[in-house]
């Protein structure tokens, strides 16, 4: 059969949704079978990584439901909203405390900075910024991914220890 044919016939294949074979030999030379693959495989995509299961992705939103929120403390019963992560930075981009003026808020910055993520707050509302001064972060601009636009965001990072972090 010649490359021409060979390439006329996956083209009808992939079009018409039949499979004579399956994905390529695996070692030994045995072939898997063709039934329950998808084109996804072809196209290299793969589900998450098995290795951290527990751990959000790089770009996950986080909510109180995800198991590692549960680990630092963003619970339900003590925050609504979400957080974000990128790397070793976590964004808290949308949050409020059931109530109030309980602590709740420095125990999950705590949690954080112990497992050495830096937290970023964007563009804080009300009086989250005076809350921020007293833990020690501050004003920075970034770039928006998205909108490609300056964003206001309030950072620190664990390495900046000494600020009096206390209750609020």
């Amino acid at each position: 059969m010649s490359r021409g044919d060979q390439r006329q016939k996956r083209h009808s294949e992939r079009r018409h949704g039949k499979r004579t074979q399956g994905p390529p030999a695996k070692a030994g030379g045995l072939r898997a079978p063709a039934v329950g693959w998808t084109r996804s495989w072809y196209r290299g995509k793969r589900g998450p990584s098995p290795k951290h299961p527990d751990q959000p992705e790089s770009g996950e939103r986080i909510t109180t439901e995800h198991p590692w929120a549960q680990e630092v403390g963003f619970t339900a019963d003590l925050f609504l909203g979400w957080l974000w992560r990128d790397g070793k930075d976590v964004y808290v981009s949308y949050i409020m405390a059931e109530e109030k003026g309980r602590g709740h808020f420095s125990s999950l910055l705590e949690a954080l900075w112990d497992r050495g993520y830096t937290v970023k707050v964007p563009t804080p509302l009300f009086d989250m910024p005076a809350i921020l001064l007293r833990k020690g972060f501050v004003r920075a601009d970034e770039s928006e991914p998205l909108a490609g636009q300056m964003c206001e965001v309030w950072v620190r990072s664990p390495d900046q220890g000494g600020a009096n972090v206390s209750r609020v």
